[in-house]
């Protein structure tokens, strides 16, 4: 189905670069950076569909005539309304090595949404019936006959989507890599789900790709081949992006003059809304490769993205950037780029800008506006500008209340800074009210065993030490610590951190034995 066998239930994957240790929730543009998964029924080559039955079936390969067998069992869920059938386009019948007699290609699909959250229940549910350890059990073998099904049914729309989730499950991660740098892949991904659908279809591949290796790593599997990463991934980007700047070229290069001083000046009065879209579109696309990259900690690479969706963004408004959202989303998580490499002063510039943008377009009283104000204000609250930090926390927190009301999360994370700002340059014991509020909305919403409690219990136990209240620090960092030890795991720099200021505050309390188990 969408997910490929052996799916399961996928979250969203919302890239917003690394965060720092304490955790404050600093937020890049949720709005555009964040990965959705694409609610659609997808049409499923016949032949495609047909290799996976009769692997789950366990007809031998050698049995080749059992073609009237399994119509059988797509005739009597068609007629029974489980599936439907369907027909999707063949990509570049002309010019391929392969002969087909067809332009069209019979495919099957689930007939509505009801009966594709049926089928993962029954697949992946927590319930007796579950399909879910005959699913893992086999899951690489029958991900590995579906994707020699899609290399024999030719370039369509459905293999250009699945091809190389069904590669890495069956465990071909080498092979994954190579494809999704493949230039015709790459080509034909841009030319049919367009720009930024084909970005949005890599990100998702390299996230998942990612975290299989991981996982294979984690469970000490002998047979997994050495991979450069890193260069996989910047150069499966590259090739969208390279693919995707020469569309640009194509729309742009007869409006474009070549000027003495400004070099290159394309012309965009004389685009079509047709292409100025196509433009927009491509500039999305740079955007969603590059908070991936931040996601994935190449803050570099990820801003030299952001300039490119950038200057698309500003060319598919014909220049009149301060009316764009879309533009305002890539200049917030510019600032936010900025501020993950240290450049505080440029990230605020880059803030200012989406502020400005969002005010006008979307309202004093809009969440986005509420976003840039809070990371903003987190930064002059780094910077020591307390009077401005203030205004823009207070606004931000404002806004959060009005949408949300006090009780939610995004509240919990602005009254912690603002408790913060209290620690530094106002009144200590106005600010342990702050975290004390933040912690109890956060351990109300997300339980008492998510990280982020864990971070507020860090800071609070800090202030608690910043008031000498050393007991209550003491059972502050002890419950950070099982949170973080549950979540983290023992050997983890955070896990360290919190053991080494539960040693500081037992040996400020002089109890010098405990303090010593605490260093070790």
């Amino acid at each position: 189905g969408n997910g490929g066998v052996g799916n399961g239930y996928e979250d969203e994957h919302e890239f917003t670069g690394s965060e720092e240790n304490d955790n404050h929730a600093l937020t890049s543009a949720t709005t555009t950076a964040t990965i959705k998964k694409e609610k659609i029924r997808t049409s499923i080559p016949l032949s495609v569909v047909f290799a996976l039955w009769r692997k789950v079936l366990k007809i031998p390969d050698r049995q080749k005539d059992v073609t009237d067998e399994v119509s059988y069992i797509r005739s009597t869920l068609v007629l029974l309304g489980f599936l439907e059938l369907s027909e999707i386009d063949r990509e570049d019948l002309i010019g391929s090595s392969q002969k087909f007699d067809s332009r069209t290609i019979e495919c099957l699909k689930v007939h509505d949404e009801m009966h594709q959250q049926y089928g993962e229940y029954m697949a992946w549910g927590d319930h007796n019936a579950s399909f879910r350890s005959t699913i893992e059990m086999n899951e690489q073998h029958w991900n590995y006959a579906v994707m020699k099904a899609c290399e024999e049914v030719g370039s369509n729309i459905y293999t250009l989507r699945m091809l190389p989730l069904n590669t890495m499950r069956a465990n071909h991660i080498k092979e994954t890599f190579e494809l999704l740098k493949e230039k015709t892949f790459v080509r034909r991904r841009v030319r049919i789900l367009g720009a930024s659908g084909a970005a949005n279809a890599h990100v998702t591949d390299v996230d998942e790709l990612l975290r299989l290796i991981e996982e294979r790593i984690d469970d000490d599997e002998a047979d997994i081949e050495p991979i450069d990463e890193q260069d996989g991934v910047l150069n499966s980007y590259q090739q969208v992006k390279k693919y995707c700047l020469h569309v640009t070229n194509e729309l742009t290069k007869h409006h474009t003059e070549v000027d003495g001083e400004d070099g290159a000046v394309i012309d965009v009065s004389a685009l079509s809304k047709a292409a100025l879209a196509k433009l927009a579109d491509a500039g999305d696309a740079m955007h969603l490769i590059g908070a991936s990259l931040g996601g994935y900690g190449f803050f570099g690479e990820e801003i030299e993205y952001y300039k490119e969706a950038l200057r698309l963004k500003e060319l598919s408004c014909q220049g009149n950037i301060d009316k764009s959202v879309s533009a305002s989303d890539t200049l917030h998580c510019m600032g936010f780029s900025m501020d993950n490499v240290g450049k505080s002063e440029e990230a605020i510039e880059y803030y200012d800008r989406a502020l400005e943008i969002r005010i006008e377009c979307l309202g004093q009283d809009d969440l986005r506006v509420a976003e840039t104000l809070h990371n903003k204000g987190a930064l002059l609250c780094e910077a020591d500008r307390a009077d401005e930090a203030m205004e823009c926390l207070e606004e931000a927190l404002r806004i959060r209340e009005l949408h949300h009301g006090e009780e939610h999360e995004s509240c919990a994370d602005t009254m912690q800074w603002m408790g913060n700002l209290l620690r530094k340059h106002g009144d200590p014991s106005e600010a342990l009210d702050y975290f004390k509020f933040a912690l109890r909305i956060k351990q109300t919403r997300l339980g008492n065993d998510d990280i982020d409690v864990a971070n507020t219990l860090f800071n609070t136990a800090v202030l608690l030490d910043d008031l000498e209240k050393y007991e209550l620090s003491l059972i502050a960092y002890k419950e950070a610590l099982r949170i973080r030890k549950l979540v983290l795991g023992e050997k983890n720099d955070e896990v360290a951190d919190t053991l080494f200021c539960m040693g500081n505050v037992a040996t400020v309390i002089e109890n010098h034995d405990e303090a010593l188990g605490y260093f070790k």
